[in-house]
């Protein structure tokens, strides 16, 4: 959701997303060490694409992306604050007055 705008972006199950949000599949990780973002301990990886760019990922150990850097630190983002526990099904509908759109993710390689 783009508050601002009042959008919604639908993304296609099973499409891949841009780096640094999904790591691509063909990447290589390197264990670098740990380190703690938004209050979560998580392990440090080295991303490097097959065309060998290099970025960074902070994952925790049930698989949660906390922080990324995409190839070169050129974009990046960080969780702030991270929660588990039930959710109401009401949060994942789109408010009634945003508008609705369709992203076109290419399929995973």
């Amino acid at each position: 959701m783009m508050d601002a705008l009042r959008v919604v972006i639908e993304i296609p199950a099973g499409g891949s997303l841009p780096w640094p949000v999904q790591i691509p599949p063909n990447a290589r990780l390197t264990r670098e060490g740990s380190d703690r973002v938004a209050g979560h301990s998580c392990t440090v990886w080295q991303v490097q694409e097959q065309n060998g760019r290099r970025g960074s990922a902070r994952v925790t150990a049930d698989g949660v992306l906390l922080h990324a850097r995409g190839p070169d630190g050129a974009e990046g983002i960080e969780a702030t604050r991270v929660a588990y526990g039930p959710q109401e099904p009401a949060r994942f509908r789109p408010p009634a007055d945003y508008r609705t759109e369709s992203m076109h993710m290419p399929p995973p390689r």
